[in-house]
């Protein structure tokens, strides 16, 4: 009797932890600029009168498929969140250079995270730019090699990792939960975000204008709150990017044109 009493209690920690630790993870979160904190840069009145269009961005990140131009295949991912099933382990981790490409529950309190990068930071300069006056005109996306204004905004994606801990405080996914309930952090979301800007003469084919940002942001997750929003930091990272841009590209015209 006292055996079958320990089985049952066995099996009811063990789906007590399993339920929190699937509770502490939310569904697909995706890339939403147009929610994004922070205001966007906006001058008064239009610097320049030329029109401007915005490619896909370029990926040059680790793990891209440029990155096997020489035959030599690597992991753009380390790291596992298993570690936390190792007692005295303070916390599990997991790096990955490219988070869209992640499978489920690769990420602290996310189960996926959906982004076409090259073409929603594209999307997101249009919407910064038209929103800044810097253009007269509206600015558009283009596909590459098919504009017909007079500049050509152009993106280049470096860096995007994502790395995220969850916090286990070296008592493993057995006890853990219990700290988290009570309202300990159960886990920590790190994004980076490097991109470089370049504004092209479409006729001339000539880059007179270049810009590179690089960004960290990190977001803490508790069982109860900032479930889901570890890859939210993003858009704000690409909204400050842009908006850095933007006024350095304003501080160049009219000499530019």
């Amino acid at each position: 009797m006292k055996l079958t009493c320990n089985k049952q209690l066995a099996l009811l920690v063990i789906g007590l932890v399993f339920g929190v630790l699937g509770a502490s993870c939310a569904s697909t979160a995706h890339f939403d600029y147009r929610r994004a904190p922070g205001t966007m840069q906006r001058f008064r009145k239009p610097i320049s009168q030329q029109t401007v269009c915005v490619e896909p961005f370029r990926d040059f990140r680790q793990g891209a498929p440029t990155d096997d131009a020489n035959g030599v295949a690597w992991s753009a991912e380390r790291g596992s969140f298993a570690l936390g099933w190792l007692p005295l382990v303070p916390y599990a981790w997991v790096s990955k250079a490219r988070p869209e490409v992640a499978g489920e529950h690769n990420f602290a309190s996310l189960r996926s995270y959906w982004c076409q990068f090259d073409v929603e930071l594209a999307g997101a300069a249009v919407a910064s730019i038209n929103y800044s006056h810097l253009f007269g005109a509206p600015c558009v996306l283009a596909a590459s090699g098919v504009a017909e204004t007079d500049w050509i905004f152009r993106g280049t994606l470096y860096d995007t990792t994502y790395e995220g801990e969850r916090l286990t405080y070296g008592v493993t996914y057995l006890l853990a939960p219990a700290l988290w309930v009570v309202g300990f952090p159960s886990g920590v979301s790190h994004t980076r975000l490097s991109v470089g800007f370049e504004l092209v003469n479409r006729r001339t084919g000539k880059t007179a204008w270049q810009f590179h940002y690089s960004g960290k942001a990190s977001t803490v997750h508790w069982l109860y709150w900032n479930v889901g929003r570890d890859a939210s930091r993003y858009p704000q990272l690409m909204r400050t990017a842009l908006n850095a841009a933007l006024y350095d590209l304003s501080q160049h015209f009219p000499e530019l044109e």
